[in-house]
């Protein structure tokens, strides 16, 4: 009995130094990873938790932001602009076109659903007078 248990206690600290020496991603809340993540709204899925801003494009009061988040390994945009507007937050990868897009009015942030963190990856935005066609675009929030 006693070799028993000393064998358990000795396996159950190999596979915890292991897995704590190879790295192994810490998604604790996390309900996707990677291409798992596609089309998922990031707070939904609870990737937001962690997220950061990897960089960003401004221009006449709009912005665009591109969100990583490392527990689920994916991307979105975030997109906000001032009052009075209606904008757009798209996430897009260079030759393969938009993934996701959103649109809402003003005050407020908007977020795309999230693509695969391990491909180059894009934010945008639009934004226009409210009940008109857009007149600001803004791409290139690329990491």
């Amino acid at each position: 009995m006693t070799r028993r248990l000393i064998r358990v206690i000795l396996v159950v600290t190999v596979v915890t130094l292991v897995g704590t020496i190879t790295g192994a991603p810490e998604r604790v809340g996390a309900l996707c990873y990677g291409s798992g993540c596609n089309g998922i709204d990031p707070n939904a899925a609870g990737c937001g938790a962690d997220a950061y801003t990897v960089t960003y494009t401004y221009r006449s009061g709009l912005y665009a932001q591109l969100r990583y988040s490392s527990a689920c390994n994916a991307n979105w945009a975030r997109s906000y602009s001032p009052g009075g507007h209606h904008f757009q937050a798209y996430l897009y990868s260079p030759g393969l076109g938009v993934e996701s897009l959103v649109e809402g009015n003003a005050y407020d942030s908007y977020h795309s659903n999230m693509g695969d963190g391990s491909l180059y990856q894009c934010a945008g935005g639009a934004m226009g007078p409210l009940f008109q066609p857009f007149n600001v675009w803004i791409n290139n929030a690329c990491g």
